[in-house]
């Protein structure tokens, strides 16, 4: 494949990779920078695994992580989505918190993030954006 016609199928990429994650980035507190992802994606001349390593980057890389930062921002957030605490504290659990070292902030960009990456994974169809890049590449 010439040089031009890789760069012509990258561009055409980011355009069908753009318009899935917008549609999902909807439901997300966060941006999904694929601009980044792609620019630095490994394997430029085998997409066959593509989806997958877009879904593992997004995971592995924090891409999810929600920072709720204010205590009144805080408070709103854990009363609008754990009233309880139980889900929060479960999750700080999980993260090997201790009691001394909580706060309103901690818990509720734990649960943030828990929340957004539970929204992403909901949404997230690796199969089908395997699919819409396979089309961009056999063109």
């Amino acid at each position: 494949m010439k040089k031009f016609d890789v760069e012509k199928m990258i561009e055409k990429m980011k355009e069908v990779v753009k318009s899935y994650v917008n549609n999902i980035e909807k439901e997300l507190d966060s941006d999904l920078d694929v601009e980044y992802f792609l620019k630095n994606y490994k394997d430029l001349d085998d997409f066959e695994n593509f989806a997958e390593d877009f879904y593992d980057y997004i995971i592995e890389n924090g891409i999810l992580n929600v920072d709720i930062i204010y205590y009144s921002k805080a408070i709103n957030y854990l009363s609008k989505n754990d009233a309880s605490l139980r889900d929060s504290l479960e999750i700080a659990i999980e993260y090997g918190y201790s009691i001394e070292n909580l706060n309103s902030e901690i818990l509720a960009s734990l649960l943030a993030t828990q929340n957004n990456i539970e929204n992403f994974e909901n949404n997230f169809d690796v199969d089908e954006l395997q699919e819409m890049i396979d089309d961009v590449v056999e063109v």
